[in-house]
């Protein structure tokens, strides 16, 4: 039970242990700036915005999707930029206020602490969880179709890249005669055999690797995965010049298409997200609407025309026009 619902549960852990340090974080910048006094209950008005726009933030920005299987050095880079947004909405809100009495160095140092408490704290959280990975908690079994010397390679910086989480099941021949020598003894099957291979292993991803996509040829793997609801997705052919990328999304720096479509969000979803656009937005608009006057009046006295540049634009050839401001 535990290990089938480990993926789930570490995210939990993440969320709630990074609520708890939100808040402490917030308190030792309280004791930090004013150690004399206890100012806890006088700053109770930022206190409760942060804790408000925190995880609505968060989200937007992406922190915990994909949490339990994303690199530190991922997570370092959704946290600077979660800081950076969090310090600019707290600024905001204290001058929407109008909180003169709210001490500038209190929101400063919190943010500063938070974000070296944050990381360390997921530093740990990712130790343990590679650790548990180890013993089977919460890896993807996962076969790779395709045998040659890209193949090898794919499945090296998976390894190198999320350790465990991947467990590799074996490879599946593709009917291609170039096989590397290093594959040879972990080939399960031919990839008419791959529905028998994904029940008999419990496969939960299939990867298809390979120079040559020919879509009848990958057809009974496709059928396979919908039959068994595997996850198969296919690495570009150009797969030798996208290894040596570095700043890509998904799995070991290789682009990634996946067969199946991408989830649409539901009604409470898209409702949710328009309250959230509509309050940043009204936060920023603090900032950039003085800013957005100025350059106006800049625009007018520097040059011809009018200051929106007005367009008609199509999406593609032959499509609906529109209006581009």
């Amino acid at each position: 039970m535990l290990k089938r619902n480990w993926r789930f549960i570490y995210t939990v852990l993440v969320i709630l242990t990074d609520f708890v340090l939100l808040n402490v974080s917030f308190r030792l910048a309280l004791y930090l700036r004013f150690p004399e006094l206890d100012y806890a209950f006088k700053y109770w008005q930022p206190w409760l915005f942060v804790n408000i726009a925190y995880f609505p933030l968060a989200m937007g920005l992406g922190v915990y999707r994909g949490i339990f299987n994303s690199t530190l050095e991922n997570q370092k880079k959704h946290f600077k930029k979660l800081t950076y947004y969090m310090g600019l909405l707290t600024m905001s809100y204290l001058f929407l206020i109008k909180g003169h009495e709210f001490s500038r160095g209190v929101v400063i140092i919190f943010l500063m602490t938070q974000y070296i408490v944050l990381e360390f704290s997921h530093t740990l959280l990712d130790h343990l969880n590679r650790r548990l990975l180890k013993k089977g908690m919460g890896n993807k079994n996962v076969i790779i179709v395709g045998t040659d010397s890209s193949a090898l390679r794919f499945s090296e910086m998976l390894s190198d890249t999320y350790g465990a989480y991947y467990n590799m099941q074996g490879f599946i021949a593709n009917g291609t005669p170039n096989r590397h020598p290093e594959i040879e003894p972990y080939i399960v099957g031919k990839y008419e055999d791959v529905n028998y291979v994904i029940n008999k292993k419990a496969i939960e991803q299939v990867f298809i690797v390979s120079d040559s996509m020919l879509q009848k040829k990958y057809e009974p793997i496709r059928q396979a995965c919908e039959k068994n609801q595997v996850t198969v997705k296919m690495v570009s052919p150009d797969i030798k010049k996208l290894m040596s990328q570095i700043k890509v999304k998904d799995v070991t720096g290789v682009p990634l298409t996946t067969d199946k479509r991408r989830r649409r969000v539901n009604t409470w979803q898209a409702r949710f997200k328009r309250i959230f656009d509509l309050i940043v937005l009204a936060m920023l608009s603090i900032v950039l609407v003085p800013v957005g006057l100025i350059i106006a009046v800049l625009i007018k006295f520097t040059s011809k025309g009018p200051v929106f540049f007005k367009q008609e634009r199509a999406l593609f050839k032959g499509g609906p026009v529109f209006w581009f401001y």
